[in-house]
């Protein structure tokens, strides 16, 4: 009797074993079969990329391992290397994302004369989507089309000659948030440069004075984290996949900062919105006929409104580039 019950479980182990090693092979047959189809669909990327000078890429991550970990201030000193090593152009593999690093003017003037060069795709839109969502930065490029024609003349010399006067009001309070500090060990220029640009971009571009300056307002904060986040998400291969960046302390974190950064842009917005069909309700441009007519300084949001249909997201999203970028261009 003991001896039948140790052949049976010596009979149950055995295919326990046979099915451990059915699944690891069917896995690794799986992985093989994902690998040689992946480098089958980019065997186009492969072959035009295959003289062209960049750093050593590995099989499945490619050359993410310069960056995997970095933090993102240093990973912008290895780009910068990179372009130091590579003055002409680069290729580098991100997984099985390739991204060219272009700096020969040649070369930079073919891709912008492209028909394709509008197209968006890859591993930096992934990242940027849920910031621009459908703005001129990671539209489609039916939209992008759309959304530029009806932007554009909202940026000509006679409107821009307008802001001047911003800029010195601004440039001022920044002088006096200086000559506050004088005498102090330590001064955080960028911070204070920082919410000078967001009080001037605000202004302009919404037509709301923030008071970033005086009032010490995080939004210059919440606007780096966006992009530090977004970077991560950029350089950290792993984070490509969704469920796994949801789930991330930094994609919880880039969620909070998002949605902090969407209430300030939206209330704005709508705010604007509201006044925009106010102006066009027939009593109130009667009593505008009966004051004393006033030259007004228009912002790029009033502008848009008056010239084009944009919906409350669409304009919503054009904002929120505005504000982006002005945080990558501080950043970098």
């Amino acid at each position: 009797m003991f001896s039948d019950s140790l052949l049976v479980r010596h009979i149950f182990n055995a295919k326990q074993d046979s099915v451990r090693k059915n699944l690891l092979i069917i896995c690794c047959v799986a992985i093989c079969f994902w690998y040689l189809q992946t480098l089958w669909k980019k065997r186009k990327l492969y072959w035009y990329s295959w003289n062209v000078p960049g750093p050593l890429a590995l099989p499945v991550i490619g050359s993410a391992y310069m960056f995997l970990t970095l933090p993102v201030t240093d990973a912008l000193q290895v780009v910068h290397n990179i372009t130091k090593r590579y003055p002409k152009i680069a290729k580098i593999w991100f997984g099985s994302n390739l991204l060219y690093g272009v700096y020969d003017p040649v070369y930079i003037e073919k891709i912008l004369k492209s028909p394709n060069a509008a197209a968006k795709d890859g591993l930096f839109y992934l990242a940027f989507k849920d910031i621009f969502r459908e703005s001129l930065i990671t539209a489609e490029v039916h939209t992008w089309r759309k959304h530029r024609k009806l932007i554009a003349p909202s940026f000509n010399q006679k409107i821009l000659d307008s802001f001047v006067e911003i800029f010195v009001e601004q440039s001022e309070v920044f002088a006096d948030q200086l000559k506050k500090r004088i005498g102090q060990k330590d001064i955080e220029i960028y911070l204070l440069a920082t919410r000078c640009t967001l009080d001037i971009i605000c202004q302009t571009a919404m037509g709301v004075d923030m008071h970033i300056q005086t009032t010490n307002g995080d939004l210059g904060l919440v606007l780096e984290k966006i992009f530090d986040l977004a970077m991560i998400r950029t350089l950290k291969i792993w984070y490509k996949i969704g469920f796994i960046w949801k789930m991330s302390s930094p994609g919880k974190q880039f969620k909070q900062n998002l949605v902090k950064l969407f209430s300030i842009t939206g209330s704005v917005v709508k705010r604007k919105m509201q006044e925009y069909e106010k102006r066009n309700n027939c009593e109130y441009l009667m009593a505008e006929i009966e004051e004393e007519p006033v030259v007004k300084r228009l912002a790029f949001l009033d502008l848009v409104l008056e010239n084009s249909n944009f919906t409350e997201e669409e304009l919503k999203a054009e904002v929120d580039l505005f504000l982006l970028a002005v945080s990558y261009f501080l950043f970098v």
